[in-house]
């Protein structure tokens, strides 16, 4: 157990200590962006260090959402152990980041403010997703400092924000088809 324990801690020093030996500014300026939910380029999977640029396509959006089904169950397990608690917090934040990165650069790829959108449908999509992420953040945050929630209300509300999300995506899609399907036949 104290071996366990040990390598976790000694993997987080490698990754402090690489995130120094990265391209310096730039890196720098991409994670402050990433974690304040208002950049477009997200931690790479295969390495840590690096960040890519997101594409903003509803299927990368539904990619990444796809993704809490990985990592909510560590999250769940982690109650019962403490240790592994902040590290799951860590790796649940991180992906909601991603998720929100995406849904950001497919807003600014439509060239829509998602606080202020004209339509009504469309605003219903942004209010269910990119809107409600600092909320989200707030919920992971609960679960290592209990404040007004027991654990267990905590989890169950960052299932229904993992909800909210998948319905916002269903949403977006089945706008995007009703869009196809009207531009299909002319007016004329």
């Amino acid at each position: 157990m104290i071996w366990k324990i040990l390598e976790e801690y000694l993997l987080r020093f490698h990754h402090y200590i690489s995130s120094f030996l990265v391209s310096g500014p730039t890196w720098r300026h991409d994670y402050n962006r990433f974690v304040a939910g208002i950049g477009h380029r997200k931690i790479d999977p295969s390495d840590p260090t690096k960040f890519i640029a997101c594409e903003g396509t509803p299927e990368s959006i539904l990619h990444e959402i796809k993704k809490y089904d990985m990592v909510f169950p560590d999250l769940k397990r982690s109650m019962k152990c403490p240790t592994m608690l902040d590290e799951a917090c860590m790796n649940m934040s991180r992906q909601l980041l991603m998720v929100c990165a995406e849904w950001r650069t497919f807003f600014d790829n439509e060239r829509l403010d998602p606080t202020t959108i004209s339509d009504p449908e469309m605003q219903n999509v942004a209010d269910m997703s990119y809107n409600h992420w600092r909320d989200f953040q707030n919920v992971i945050n609960e679960l290592k400092h209990p404040t007004f929630r027991s654990p267990y209300r905590s989890l169950k509300a960052i299932t229904k924000f993992i909800q909210r999300d998948r319905e916002a995506i269903v949403e977006l899609f089945r706008l995007r088809e009703r869009e196809t399907n009207l531009s299909d036949f002319p007016l004329f």
